[in-house]
C-alpha cells in the first residue's frame, strides 16, 4: 500500500543473504532434536518394527533468499543433506519363531529441496513476516543394514522409510521452516528497538527519536520500507 510522508529504506540482497545465513543453523538444529514414531507392520507372516530414529546430521549447504515483487521472499533450501540411524526387529508368527534385530543407516541427499513464500507486513508499528506454501521435497536416499543379509528386511525397511520415515521428516523440515520465519524472526521483530537516541548536550540529552513502520514494499532488487 502507499504511505503518504515519512522516511524510506532499503534492504539489499547483501542482507538477505546474512539474515538466512543467521536462520539455518535454527532450521538445522530443529531436525536433530526430532522425535520420529516408530514404525510396526507385518510382512506375510513376519511382525517387524522400526524405532529409535534419530538424525545425526542435517545440512543445509545452498540456502538462498531472493526478491519476488509485490509477494514477498522467496526461501529456497538446496544442498540438504541428512544421515541418522535407526533400530530393527523382526519375528517370525510361525513356530520355531525365529527372529532377528540390529540397527540401520540412513541417507539423503541428490536433489533434495526445499522452498516457501516469506510475505512481509506491518503489524502495530512493527515489521510481521509469515511463511506461506512451504514445501520440502527428500529424494535419493539410501539404507544399510547391519547384522543381517536378508533381502527381503532392506525391502521392509525401505519401504518403511519411503512411505513414512521420509513424511515425516518432510513435515518435520517444513515446520522448522514456519517456526524460523513465523516465531522466531517475528520475536526478533517484536524485540527490536523504535527508538535511537538523539545526541543532545545535557541536560537536554534524555531525547530520543521514535518511530513506527508504515509499510513495507518487495521491489525486484530490494525491500522499501517507509518509517515515521
Amino acid at each position: 500500500a502507499k504511505v503518504n510522508g515519512g522516511a524510506r529504506g532499503a534492504v539489499s540482497q547483501k542482507f538477505l543473504d546474512y539474515a538466512v545465513g543467521q536462520a539455518m543453523p535454527l532450521i538445522e538444529q530443529s531436525l536433530l532434536h526430532e522425535k520420529f514414531d516408530d514404525i510396526k507392520g507385518k510382512s506375510g507372516h513376519i511382525d517387524y518394527s522400526v524405532t529409535d530414529i534419530k538424525v545425526s546430521k542435517f545440512k543445509i549447504s545452498s540456502p538462498k533468499l531472493a526478491f519476488i515483487k509485490d509477494k514477498g521472499l522467496k526461501i529456497s533450501l538446496s544442498g540438504i543433506s541428512i544421515a541418522g540411524s535407526m533400530h530393527w526387529k523382526w519375528k517370525e508368527t510361525k513356530w520355531p519363531h525365529p527372529s532377528g534385530s540390529g540397527t540401520a543407516d540412513f541417507s539423503v541427499g541428490g536433489s533434495t529441496h526445499g522452498t516457501g513464500l516469506i510475505q512481509l507486513a506491518t503489524a502495530k508499528g512493527r515489521p510481521h513476516a509469515n511463511l506461506e506454501d512451504a514445501d520440502v521435497s527428500l529424494d535419493h536416499f539410501s539404507i544399510k543394514i547391519h547384522h543381517s543379509a536378508l533381502s527381503w528386511l532392506y525391502d521392509v525397511i525401505f519401504d518403511a522409510f519411503e512411505h513414512t520415515i521420509k513424511k515425516s521428516m518432510e513435515k518435520s523440515i517444513q515446520d522448522a521452516m514456519k517456526d524460523a520465519i513465523d516465531d522466531d524472526l517475528n520475536k526478533e521483530f517484536a524485540t527490536m528497538p523504535l527508538s535511537t537516541p538523539i545526541p543532545f548536550e545535557a541536560p537536554f540529552d534524555v531525547a530520543e527519536l521514535r518511530y513506527d513502520f508504515l509499510d513495507i514494499e518487495t521491489k525486484d532488487d530490494h525491500i522499501a520500507v517507509t518509517i515515521r
